[in-house]
């Protein structure tokens, strides 16, 4: 996602390997990619990530993700961020819709506007 001269990454990473843990992982950069941030890790469960979408407006930052095809999760796992990625809040758990549970989550969409609203499918 991009917002003026701000840029956001975020990637999940299935395996654990030698190199690395699993969970969702974030780069941003403030001067068009041409420099990121250090990578944060923004799953707070070795086990409870998958594809991971950033939406972005103004000066905030969304990160969503369900699970995976290899990561069965039964919710959906949001962060934000005020201050163009550098910080983020607690972990949100969205596991209920006013309609029903959600099941499975593995394909996620979201949009961020102006009007500090953000929407999510």
């Amino acid at each position: 996602s991009a917002f003026d001269e701000h840029v956001y990454v975020s990637w999940n990473v299935d395996d654990e390997g030698p190199m690395t843990d699993g969970g969702v992982f974030f780069l941003a950069s403030a001067d068009n990619g041409a420099t990121f941030s250090n990578v944060t890790n923004l799953s707070r469960d070795e086990k409870d990530f998958g594809v991971a979408q950033v939406a972005s407006y103004a000066d905030r930052v969304y990160v969503i993700w369900g699970g995976s095809t290899s990561n069965k999760v039964e919710s959906l796992f949001l962060v934000s961020s005020e201050d163009n990625g550098k910080t983020f809040d607690d972990l949100n758990v969205l596991d209920q819709t006013k309609l029903s549970n959600v099941r499975s989550p593995s394909n996620v969409e979201m949009i961020a506007n102006g009007s500090d609203q953000l929407y999510i499918a």
